[in-house]
């Protein structure tokens, strides 16, 4: 008998913390900031998570607004060295050198910084709309598909 209640009472007592749990996690949900506020940075940048790998770059947005700033959090999730280059859609055929496609780049994490399951990031305030890509531009990587068309809106 005594063992009955001491289950009966261990019962209510674990309703009753998962009442006050359930309802904690209630009230959250209910005040939370929308995604895009949920993931601004005190700096004031909104996080675009970036994952790069054989032969991809995959972002859950691909279109930007003129003067926010974004940082951008790039993770290669591959087993070979990338490098991720936010600029202008330029064509590989147009045989530009290394140099003036690193020129043309808004923003560029190097391939040093982004080895296998290495994460880097960049800061970037878009100044004018228009298209972009993010890409990787190291030899073979494009052309196997690395490439990622963003689309900059005017505010």
């Amino acid at each position: 008998m005594r063992l009955k209640t001491l289950l009966i009472i261990a019962v209510l007592l674990s309703m009753a913390l998962l009442g006050l749990t359930y309802s904690g996690a209630i009230s959250f949900s209910e005040t939370a900031a929308p995604a895009a506020e949920r993931n601004q940075e005190s700096t004031g940048a909104v996080v675009i998570p970036v994952e790069v790998g054989e032969w991809y770059v995959e972002l859950p947005q691909t279109t930007f607004k003129v003067g926010v700033p974004y940082r951008f959090v790039v993770t290669n999730k591959g087993m070979v060295t990338h490098e991720l280059m936010i600029m202008p859609p330029v064509e590989p055929s147009s045989q530009m050198s290394m140099e003036e496609l690193d020129k043309m780049a808004l923003a560029m994490i190097e391939e040093e910084d982004l080895g296998p399951g290495a994460t880097a990031s960049v800061e970037v305030t878009f100044e004018q709309p228009g298209q972009l890509e993010a890409s990787c531009r190291l030899p073979g990587h494009y052309e196997a598909g690395m490439k990622q068309l963003l689309t900059v809106e005017a505010k």
